[in-house]
């Protein structure tokens, strides 16, 4: 199992050209949208909200 992750986005160009190039068992989990720079960043009194666009892609 391969999981592919960035901060630049589920929509970023270069993870989706990975997920095709990397094809098989491979989930691919990122932000919504670009989040670069915010690697300190804390989630501990909200919930975080999961989007399952396809079986292998969550963001």
């Amino acid at each position: 199992m391969i999981i592919l992750t960035n901060d630049d986005g589920i929509d970023a160009p270069g993870i989706q050209a990975l997920l095709q190039a990397v094809e098989g068992k491979t989930i691919m989990v990122a932000p919504q949208g670009q989040l670069s720079g915010c690697g300190h960043q804390v989630t501990a009194h909200s919930p975080i909200h999961v989007d399952r666009r396809s079986s292998v892609e969550y963001a």
